[in-house]
């Protein structure tokens, strides 16, 4: 699978993470720093490059039915299945910057909150994968 990037790279980089978010946010609970929005990012086995998908968190996604998951959060962090798979998320084509997992597979962000509404794709990379062949490319819908 060829690495899709996103059209609009500045609105990318304003979305940081993109995930949804709220106008009215709790301090604690679902979509907080102590307890983001999450997504699992399911590789193939321990050693392979291969994604099978990922899987948004159910509690916070809002429509299922659309293809791809609505989160409501201000926090959002990728989880590699199995745990400790390190990977980049790629947003923008022209920095070339992507944002890169810890040692133990997580990526934890905050969501700009000017974020524009609509849907992003980007890219999820396991580190030291052929990015032409290997990489995963995901929806993502930034909705307050």
């Amino acid at each position: 699978m060829r690495m899709q990037y996103p059209v609009k790279a500045a609105a990318i980089l304003a979305a940081l993470s993109v995930i949804t978010a709220c106008a009215s946010i709790q301090s604690e609970g679902p979509g907080t720093k102590n307890s983001p929005y999450k997504i699992r990012i399911d590789f193939a086995d321990a050693e392979s490059c291969e994604i099978t998908g990922v899987t948004e968190d159910p509690t916070t996604c809002v429509d299922p039915e659309a293809g791809f998951c609505i989160g409501q959060a201000e926090w959002v962090q990728w989880e590699s299945n199995p745990s400790g798979i390190q990977y980049e998320v790629f947003f923008d084509p022209i920095n070339g910057q992507p944002l890169v997992s810890s040692g133990n597979g997580l990526l934890k962000r905050k969501i700009d909150q000017s974020a524009p509404w609509v849907k992003y794709k980007y890219s999820i990379l396991r580190k030291n994968c052929d990015p032409e062949t290997d990489a995963y490319d995901p929806h993502i819908r930034v909705d307050k």
